[in-house]
């Protein structure tokens, strides 16, 4: 799956853990699960034998994924009042 939908998980999931600890925790396994759900992108992510170039349309997507939810979540963080900026960062790390 790509970067995206697990950032926001993880986002998700560490607001509602409230501790760094267990939102890591959670985060990790949301990864999981979210892998466990059939998708589109088997195809291109983690099941070719020959690693894609550095610049490839698929790592430029991914780095843009990654940049667009880094900004999403940080912003959604500044806005919304009791949130737990570093629980929601270690599930974000978590589910990547």
């Amino acid at each position: 799956m790509f970067p995206l939908p697990h950032m926001l998980i993880g986002a998700a999931v560490g607001q509602t853990a409230g501790s760094p600890g267990l939102g890591l925790a959670l985060g990790l396994a949301s990864h999981y699960l979210l892998d466990a759900i059939p998708h589109d992108d088997r195809r291109e992510v983690g099941h070719n034998p020959h690693p894609a170039p550095l610049l490839s349309g698929r790592n430029l997507r991914a780095a843009g994924e990654l940049g667009v939810g880094a900004l999403l979540i940080g912003a959604l963080l500044l806005r919304c009042p009791g949130g737990h900026m570093v629980a929601v960062a270690a599930a974000v790390l978590g589910a990547l």
